[in-house]
């Protein structure tokens, strides 16, 4: 069967036919039609032929194809024939399966990757050369369409290895593109995420991949790069840890230059955020950057501000806190998102740990603006208030404050304060539990009152000459203080 083979019989009329057409001047779907009608005839006479003859037409047909891309007469007319070489692929993987099966070492398949290898090297040199507005399909056959299966030349294309592989994806993914506009109803049409998620590596950065995309945005005007495709690349291109350029810094260059919302981005974007923040990936500074830029999206910093203390370490958090507020304005939601935040990881922290992180944001109030300054001791108060209503009684999560330790973070606060609100929080909660619920036990009024006064002076004592204790007490706090002078 071998030697039949390798004696090369003549090939047939069509399969002359075949090879001759090529160096005819029809081009688009004329010449289309033609290499159709002549393969369709090809396929009725090789049922006929002995399994050697029908495997040397074959070659005779591929090497022909081969000998396209080379020849002077042939080579300009390629573009304007796109559609029928990718339909040849198809045709010649069918006939490869069909004789496979009696050769157990079916040497001609490696011609069919080379002329694949070629196809692709054409179309990227076309690709190149015409900035994306060449290649393009020239048929809207539906069937056909689906036969030549253009996105199964993507399969193979996992790992951005270079530049050519890089542009070879670009070229097969706008011919991809097209075919799927005629094959695929609205629901079902190609996307971006569907080709992308093929790759699982590049050794070209995410700045390279997406710089070489946009040279050639034009070609895909009918179906933009979008944020889920971004999104995928960057899972897989990554920029590396470096202390001096910031990633988010690259990804807002990108977003930009790719024309998306970068809201949009950054919703998408928190699950590798997360991922990474659990890991320790970023530096502290791009991260306090990017929470400062995303400042005016309040909805977003509080997510992302949310992963960030939930899995950086106290200290890092607040120090990030003090970041924050270095020369900026923060709007009130975003205060708010930052109290809820530190409230919920600060009020189980040390008692002696969290004065001394208070008594450093103190020490910072210097180097805040006088225009920031209301707001960053508005957001120290809430904090020292969601700790002390969590310590000042004893619970069993937390250890109580002595009335030492009440009296420290009273003084603390009213360094802090700019109004001496005495009935807000954190001073009310300090005040009502070092004076008038202060846990001792007498059902005695008499007593109660006695205790109440000597409470009062020493509380009188701890304040400021220019603050009026009566300001600070509230009216039912005396509820239990009132005396019935028919009873008691």
């Amino acid at each position: 069967m071998h030697q039949d083979y390798n004696q090369d019989p003549p090939p047939l009329d069509t399969v002359a036919r075949i090879v001759n057409i090529f160096h005819e001047d029809t081009i688009g779907q004329e010449f289309f039609d033609t290499v159709l009608d002549l393969f369709t005839t090809f396929d009725r006479t090789n049922h006929f032929q002995d399994r050697a003859m029908f495997a040397n037409d074959r070659t005779h047909i591929l090497n022909s194809i081969l000998c396209s891309f080379t020849a002077a007469d042939t080579l300009p007319k390629i573009q304007d024939r796109i559609d029928s070489y990718f339909y040849i692929c198809c045709r010649i993987d069918e006939y490869d399966i069909r004789v496979r099966p009696y050769y157990q070492l079916w040497s001609a398949t490696g011609h069919n990757k080379e002329l694949r290898q070629a196809l692709h090297n054409f179309l990227v040199q076309i690709f190149v050369e015409t900035k994306g507005a060449k290649p393009n399909l020239h048929i809207n056959d539906k069937n056909q369409l689906k036969k030549m299966d253009i996105r199964e030349h993507l399969v193979n294309i996992t790992t951005i290895n270079n530049e050519d592989t890089l542009l070879t994806f670009l070229v097969l993914c706008k011919l991809s593109f097209q075919s799927s506009m005629i094959v695929d109803d609205n629901q079902h049409r190609l996307r971006w995420i569907d080709v992308v998620s093929k790759l699982k590596f590049s050794q070209l950065t995410l700045q390279q991949i997406i710089t070489t995309y946009i040279d050639y945005k034009e070609a895909f005007n009918e179906f933009t790069f979008d944020i889920p495709a971004l999104i995928h690349l960057i899972t897989i291109a990554h920029p590396l840890p470096n202390a001096n350029y910031s990633p988010f810094s690259t990804f807002m260059h990108l977003v930009q230059n790719l024309s998306l919302s970068s809201e949009m981005f950054y919703e998408q974007f928190l699950d590798i955020f997360t991922l990474r923040i659990r890991n320790q990936y970023y530096y502290f500074h791009h991260v306090g950057d990017l929470l400062r830029a995303l400042k005016s999206r309040e909805t977003l910093f509080g997510k992302y501000f949310q992963v960030y203390s939930t899995w950086i370490n106290e200290d890092e958090v607040w120090k990030m806190f003090l970041y924050l507020f270095e020369n900026t304005d923060l709007s009130e939601m975003v205060q708010n998102h930052l109290v809820l935040n530190l409230a919920k990881r600060f009020p189980t922290a040390d008692i002696d740990k969290f004065y001394h992180d208070i008594k450093s944001a103190q020490n910072r109030l210097e180097t805040i603006t006088s225009v920031h300054r209301e707001s960053y001791v508005k957001v120290l108060e809430a904090i020292i208030s969601a700790f002390v209503d969590k310590h000042r009684y004893n619970t069993r999560y937390c250890y109580p404050l002595t009335e030492q330790q009440l009296k420290q973070f009273f003084r603390l606060a009213l360094s802090l304060s700019l109004t001496y609100n005495l009935k807000q929080p954190p001073y009310s909660l300090i005040i009502e539990r070092l004076v008038f619920k202060t846990g001792a036990q007498s059902h005695n009024k008499i007593q109660k009152m006695q205790l109440l006064f000597e409470k009062l002076i020493d509380f009188d004592q701890n304040l400021p000459p220019t603050i009026d204790p009566a300001l600070a007490i509230r009216d039912e706090w005396l509820s239990d203080y009132s005396l019935n002078i028919s009873t008691e």
